[in-house]
């Protein structure tokens, strides 16, 4: 069990892993609803700390983040009835920087997923992060895939999608192919998952397991749900 108190049980937040230490980022719980601000960081699982922000972000859950260039970003998100496409930097998980886009990027939503690609995975682009699907709540279930090399210029992957619009999946680089794994398509979860070789996204067998959406995924040789 936890041998010093430990972050407000939670949904809809930020899990990763960043300088040797497991990091909590934001979500929401019922006694905040529009969402979370808060930053905690283990090296155990055991004890937390819970870092006072320099520049924090405003509070939000269903956001999607990311470590890429040795910093950790956070990407859009619900706060409230707000809908947010803004990015946020990090390179020790207390001070952070708004990244001001300087090109048209994504528009604001919950749900989607990011993940980084570097020049060892593969055949994928190389040195990106990528923003795929979620809700932006006026267009459903997104299918866009977008890209940025340093988190201020994004540009939309215009090659075709095989999978449907959805939100709450988790997405992973694994044995040089990006996977998407589960998910909700406009409240149905999904029992699917698709991999994209780094020209075509391409629908796998159905897996073993029962539909979900919110899952978590780790990966060491194996994949892990």
């Amino acid at each position: 069990k936890n041998t010093a108190p430990g972050w407000t049980g939670r949904e809809n937040h930020v899990s990763l892993r960043f300088k040797g230490k497991m990091w909590i980022i934001g979500g929401k719980n019922s006694d905040n609803p529009a969402g979370l601000n808060d930053v905690w960081s283990s090296s155990t699982g055991l004890a937390w700390d819970n870092h006072t922000l320099t520049n924090g972000f405003s509070a939000r859950q269903g956001h999607a983040g990311v470590v890429f260039k040795n910093k950790i970003w956070i990407l859009g998100g619900q706060s409230g009835s707000n809908f947010l496409n803004d990015v946020y930097s990090s390179e020790d998980g207390i001070v952070w920087v708004k990244e001001d886009n300087v090109t048209n990027m994504w528009s604001g939503r919950y749900g989607h997923a990011a993940f980084a690609s570097y020049s060892d995975d593969g055949d994928l682009i190389k040195d990106l992060i990528v923003v795929v699907g979620g809700n932006d709540n006026s267009s459903g279930d997104s299918r866009e895939v977008w890209i940025s090399y340093d988190g201020k210029s994004w540009s939309q992957d215009t090659r075709s999608v095989t999978w449907d619009g959805m939100k709450d999946f988790d997405v992973q680089v694994f044995d040089g192919k990006v996977w998407i794994l589960g998910g909700n398509d406009n409240g149905s979860r999904i029992k699917k998952f698709y991999t994209f070789d780094g020209n075509n996204w391409l629908p796998e067998a159905y897996p073993e397991w029962s539909q979900r959406s919110k899952l978590v995924v780790m990966f060491l040789t194996t994949i892990y749900g």
